[in-house]
């Protein structure tokens, strides 16, 4: 499940709104980097500086990976979000969430765009 939006703003301009919207909370966009949302505890992975990072969760018999990252584009950059969901249960959890999941990472992302287009 994946959704994508191009930004007139440049990645590193994005990056560090990220790197400093982590800061705020008292965390950092640093592999191994801890935290929760909405009492759900995540972990930061998959950090490539400037290009992408992942927030894993565990729950029970599966495990769940929003994906976000960063490409250079002619107008601007594109900003990427996927939901990936993997372990034993994981086929009927993405079935059942699909449409929910896909819909909420189209919000974000317009969410995102319009501060960050109101900040840039």
């Amino acid at each position: 499940m994946r959704a994508s939006i191009i930004v007139r703003a440049p990645a590193a301009k994005i990056w560090k709104m990220w790197e400093t919207g982590y800061a705020q909370r008292g965390q950092s966009l640093a592999e191994g980097t801890t935290g929760a949302v909405q009492r759900m505890a995540y972990r930061i992975a998959e950090v490539e500086p400037g290009v992408r990072f992942a927030m894993i969760w565990k729950a029970y018999f599966v495990r769940l990976a929003l994906l976000q990252s960063l490409r250079a584009t002619d107008t601007g950059t594109e900003i990427s979000y996927e939901m990936q969901v993997r372990g034993f249960l994981a086929a009927p959890v993405r079935w059942m969430l699909r449409g929910a999941v896909r819909k909420q990472l189209d919000k974000a992302l317009q969410l995102f765009a319009k501060q960050l287009h109101g900040a840039y």
